[in-house]
C-alpha cells in the first residue's frame, strides 16, 4: 500500500538518522499561521466566558470541574488540603485520585495566579481556553516534526482542535481537556526521539508523558502509550527504518530507557498515591464496561459531527475523510504508515468491534479490564486519521505530476465512489447538509486547480474551507450569568443550623444526570441550578459542606458497600430502627430526594421549593465524634456491615484482621462485660481543632471507652494519645476509632501520607538529576561547537 508523503519529503530513511542534516526544522515562523487561526477561533468560541461575567453552565463543568478548581485555588492559598477531603465520599484521599490534577503544573499555575485574582469560575474557563491553544500548538509541532508544510500543519491542527469529538466530548470536562491536549505533544516528542535519539529528545519524551499522566485522566495516558507503541512497532515492517534501528540500537535503548525512567520518576508524586488508592478502591479487581458505542455509530461519527448526539465523538467531517481516502492512494511515507496502523488499531478499540471484543475477552492489553468507557481509545486514533488527511495537503501537486491522465482519473473516480457510498450509507438527517457541501466544493475546487496552472493554491484553499467548517462549531455550549452560581437556599438553610459541620448531606436525586444532557437543552441552566441545590456530585465542596457523594472514579470499596443499605434505610425497607441505622451512625443528616419526608423514619421536611427537590432532615443523625462503650471485632468491612445490619443496640464494630496488619487491642477493652444502653457516657470531650487532615481533642474518660470519628479510615491516618502513637482501627465500615483509657487525655488524629511523601521526594530528585544532565549536555555541546569553530579558524 502507498501513502502520500509531504511535498519536500522524498524519503524518511535519511531524516530518521541521528543528527541528520535533513531532519525537519521547526521554527516559530513556520507555526504562526496555525497559531493565529487557532487563537482567533478559540477567542470567538470562548468570548463570553473570557470577556463577560458569564460561564459555561453545563455538565461536568458544574458537578465536577468547578468544585475541583475551587478546591485547588483554596489549597494553593493555604485554606484547604489536597491530600484528604472529609467532604467527599464521607472522607477521601482526593490527591491520590488524580482527577483533580493537583500535581499538574498548568493547574498549579492557574490556581496560584488566576484564581486569587479572578476567582475559580473564570479560572476554570480560562483553563479550557488555554487547553485549546496548547492542543493546537502540540499538533503544529507534531506535524512540522513529521515534515508537513506550514499550511498542512495549520490544517491538521485546526482539524483536531475544533473537531466535534474535541469540542463536544472533551471541553465539557476540564480533566479530559487537560489530559488529551497532551496526546499530540506525546506523539510530537516520540517523532523527535525516533529521528534524533539523544538526551534532549528523551527528556522531551519523558516530560510530555509525565505531563499527560499528571493531568488526571489515566485511561487517556493508557491509550496514548498504546498508540505510541504501535507507531514504534510499525517501523519494524519497513526495511529502511529497520536497518536504522539495527545500526543505532544501543543509543535508542539507552535514551528510550532514560525517557521511561524520567516519566516514572517525575510522575511518582502522583502514581504512588494512585496505586495506594487503587488497592483500597472498589475497582481494584477491574470494572465492567458502562459505555461502548457500536461500530456503525463510530463510523457515522467519523463522517458527520452532530453536536446533539453524545455518541458522536469522532472527527465528524466529510472533508477530512475525503482527504484521508485520497492519501491512501498516494505515494509512500514511512512515518504516516506508522500512524495509520496505530489509528486503525485504536479506533477498533474505541468501539464494540470484533477486534475489541477479542482483545477484551482475552485480556491481551495490560489494563484493558480497568477500562469503563472506550472513547479514550478513539481520541489518539482520530488524531492519526487527521494526520493522514493532512499529509495529502502537500502531496496533491507531486501526486498529479507522477500519474498519467487515465490513471489519475481512475484513482479520483475510485476515491469519489468510495466517499459517496460511505456518505450515503452513514448519512443521518440530524447533521447540517453544509458539511457535505464543503466537502463536495473542496473536491471540485481541487480538481479544477490541479488541472490548471494554479495548483499551488490547493493547500491554502483546503485550509480556508476547513476554517469555514470549523467556524460552524463555535457555539458549542450555553453560557449563563455567574449569578447562577450564588449560594443556593439549601446551603444557606443547612449552614443556619447548629453544628452543621458535624453532619453530612446525601443526594438521592437524578440531578447529577443532568451533566449528560445536550449542551443546547433549552432549560439547561435551570437543571444545573437544581444540581447545585441538590448538592450533587462534588458541588458540596464549593461551600464546605460535608457529603457522602462525589463524582470521581475511585471511591473506596468500603464506601460502595454502603450504597444499597443506605438507600434501603432512606426508602424505609431496612429493618433497623432510627438510631441504629447507617445514616444515623455516619452522621447523614440532610438528604436530597424527589419525595417528601416519611415521618415514621425520623425524617422531617427541612426545605422545599417549587421546581426543586425536597431536602429532608434525619433527626436521628449523630455527630462526627461519638463515644462507645461496647465493641465487637471483625476481620473485614463486609463482616462489619453484616454485624451492623443485625444490631440490637449501639455498638462499635472495629476491623482487626489477622495477619501482618493486625493491631493489638488494649487488654482492658477486650473482655469487659456489656454495659447497659442507658448508662451515662463514660467520656466527655472538647474539640480544640478540626480540619480535613488534623483533629485535636481534650478528653476526660471516667472508664475505658472508644472515640469514633465518622470519617473514612485510610493508610496514612495516625493517632497520638498524649503524644504517643496509638492504633487507629477502621470502624462502622466508614469511620475510624481509637481506644481511650480512663483519665484526662490529649488526642490528635493526623493524616500523614507516606505514598505522597515518597512520591514527592522521587519526583524532586528526578527533576534535579534531569536538570543537571541537561545542563551538562548543553555545556558539552557549547564546548564542542567552540572547538569546531576554533579548528575551522585555524584551517
Amino acid at each position: 500500500m502507498k501513502f502520500i508523503a509531504p511535498l519536500h519529503q522524498k524519503s524518511d530513511s535519511v531524516s530518521t538518522l541521528t543528527n541528520s542534516p535533513n531532519k525537519p526544522l521547526i521554527s516559530i515562523r513556520s507555526l504562526w499561521l496555525g497559531m493565529v487561526l487557532i487563537t482567533i477561533l478559540a477567542l470567538i468560541m470562548w468570548r463570553f466566558p473570557l470577556f463577560t461575567p458569564s460561564s459555561v453552565f453545563h455538565g461536568d463543568m458544574i458537578g465536577f470541574g468547578l468544585p475541583l478548581f475551587n478546591l485547588a485555588g483554596r489549597a494553593f492559598s493555604g485554606h484547604a488540603s489536597l491530600l484528604w477531603a472529609s467532604g467527599v465520599y464521607g472522607g477521601h484521599p482526593i490527591f491520590a485520585e488524580g482527577q483533580g490534577a493537583f500535581a499538574n503544573p498548568l493547574t498549579f499555575l492557574i490556581g496560584t495566579i488566576i484564581t486569587p485574582i479572578a476567582g475559580p469560575i473564570f479560572a476554570m474557563n480560562f483553563f479550557q481556553f488555554i487547553c485549546l491553544l496548547l492542543t493546537g500548538a502540540g499538533m503544529l509541532g507534531l506535524c512540522r516534526q513529521i515534515g508537513f508544510s506550514a499550511v498542512a500543519s495549520a490544517f491538521s491542527a485546526l482539524a483536531v482542535t475544533f473537531s466535534p469529538f474535541w469540542i463536544y466530548t472533551i471541553l465539557d470536562n476540564p480533566v479530559g481537556t487537560g489530559t488529551f491536549l497532551w496526546v499530540p505533544w506525546c506523539l510530537w516528542s516520540l517523532e523527535k526521539w525516533l529521528q534524533q535519539p539523544n538526551l534532549r529528545s528523551s527528556v522531551f519524551l519523558g516530560s510530555t508523558c509525565t505531563a499527560m499522566l499528571l493531568a488526571g485522566y489515566t485511561p487517556g495516558f493508557h491509550a496514548t502509550v498504546l498508540y505510541m507503541g504501535v507507531r514504534v512497532i510499525a517501523d519494524a515492517f519497513n526495511e529502511n527504518t529497520r536497518n536504522i534501528w539495527i545500526n543505532t540500537w544501543s543509543i535508542r535503548i539507552a535514551t528510550g530507557i532514560a525517557a521511561i525512567l524520567i516519566c516514572i520518576g517525575l510522575s511518582a508524586i502522583q502514581w504512588l498515591p494512585l496505586l495506594e488508592l487503587i488497592a483500597q478502591s472498589h475497582r481494584n479487581d477491574g470494572t465492567g464496561l458502562t459505555l461502548i458505542v457500536d461500530v456503525t455509530t463510530t463510523l457515522r461519527g467519523m463522517f458527520y459531527g452532530n453536536p446533539r448526539a453524545v455518541s458522536f465523538v469522532n472527527i465528524g467531517s466529510p472533508l477530512i475523510l475525503a482527504l484521508a481516502l485520497c492519501a491512501l492512494s498516494g505515494v509512500r511515507s514511512i512515518r504516516i504508515t506508522g500512524h495509520l496502523f496505530a489509528a486503525i488499531i485504536l479506533i477498533q478499540l474505541g468501539c464494540n468491534s470484533p477486534f475489541f471484543r477479542f482483545v477484551y475477552d482475552h485480556n491481551l492489553i495490560p489494563g484493558i479490564h480497568y477500562v469503563r468507557i472506550t472513547f479514550q481509545f478513539l481520541i489518539p486514533g482520530i488524531i492519526g486519521i487527521i494526520l493522514i488527511a493532512g499529509s495529502s495537503i502537500d502531496a496533491f501537486n507531486p501526486w498529479f505530476s507522477m500519474q498519467t491522465r487515465a490513471r489519475r482519473s481512475a484513482i479520483l473516480f475510485g476515491v469519489a465512489l468510495v466517499w459517496i457510498t460511505a456518505a450515503a450509507t452513514l448519512y443521518t438527517p440530524d447533521i447540517a447538509i453544509i458539511q457535505l457541501g464543503i466537502a463536495i466544493t473542496a473536491f471540485i475546487t481541487v480538481t479544477i486547480l490541479l488541472s490548471s496552472k494554479y495548483g499551488r493554491f490547493v493547500p491554502i484553499t483546503l485550509l480556508f474551507l476547513l476554517t469555514v467548517e470549523c467556524s460552524m462549531r463555535l457555539n458549542p455550549f450555553q453560557t449563563a450569568n455567574n449569578d447562577n452560581f450564588k449560594i443556593p437556599t439549601s446551603v444557606l438553610a443547612i449552614k443556619s443550623t447548629k453544628n452543621w459541620q458535624d453532619y453530612k448531606v446525601l443526594d438521592t436525586t437524578v440531578a447529577l444526570g443532568y451533566a449528560f444532557h445536550d449542551p443546547h437543552t433549552p432549560n439547561l441552566t435551570a437543571e444545573m441550578k437544581v444540581m447545585l441545590y441538590s448538592l450533587s456530585g462534588l458541588t458540596s465542596t464549593l461551600w464546605g459542606i460535608n457529603s457522602m457523594d462525589g463524582a470521581l472514579a475511585l471511591p473506596l470499596k468500603r464506601h460502595t458497600l454502603l450504597t444499597n443499605p443506605i438507600l434501603n434505610e432512606i426508602n424505609g425497607t431496612s429493618s433497623l430502627p432510627p438510631g441504629l441505622r447507617l445514616i444515623d451512625t455516619l452522621g447523614i443528616r440532610y438528604i436530597s430526594t424527589h419525595e417528601p419526608a416519611k415521618d415514621d423514619l425520623a425524617f422531617r421536611t427541612f426545605l422545599h421549593s417549587d421546581g426543586f427537590p425536597w431536602i429532608i432532615e434525619n433527626t436521628a443523625a449523630m455527630p462526627r465524634f461519638q463515644i462507645y462503650q461496647d465493641h465487637v471485632t471483625v476481620d473485614s468491612p463486609e463482616a462489619a456491615l453484616a454485624v451492623m445490619q443485625t444490631w440490637t443496640k449501639r455498638t462499635l464494630v472495629i476491623e482487626n484482621a489477622a495477619g501482618s496488619n493486625h493491631q493489638i487491642e488494649p487488654s482492658d477493652f477486650v473482655s469487659r462485660q456489656p454495659i447497659a444502653a442507658d448508662s451515662p457516657s463514660p467520656a466527655n470531650f472538647e474539640i480544640i481543632k478540626a480540619s480535613d487532615t488534623h483533629y485535636h481533642l481534650n478528653l476526660h474518660a471516667t472508664k475505658p471507652c472508644w472515640l469514633f470519628l465518622a470519617d473514612a479510615n485510610y493508610p496514612g491516618w495516625k493517632a497520638y494519645l498524649d503524644g504517643k502513637p496509638v492504633p487507629v482501627f477502621s470502624a462502622q465500615v466508614q469511620g475510624k476509632a481509637v481506644a481511650i483509657p480512663e483519665g484526662q487525655h490529649q488526642l490528635e488524629f493526623t493524616f500523614e501520607s507516606s505514598s505522597f511523601r515518597w512520591g514527592a521526594c522521587i519526583s524532586f530528585i528526578t527533576l534535579m538529576l534531569t536538570t543537571v544532565a541537561l545542563l551538562l549536555d548543553w555545556r558539552k555541546r557549547i564546548m564542542g561547537l567552540q572547538l569546531t569553530n576554533k579548528i575551522s579558524g585555524n584551517n
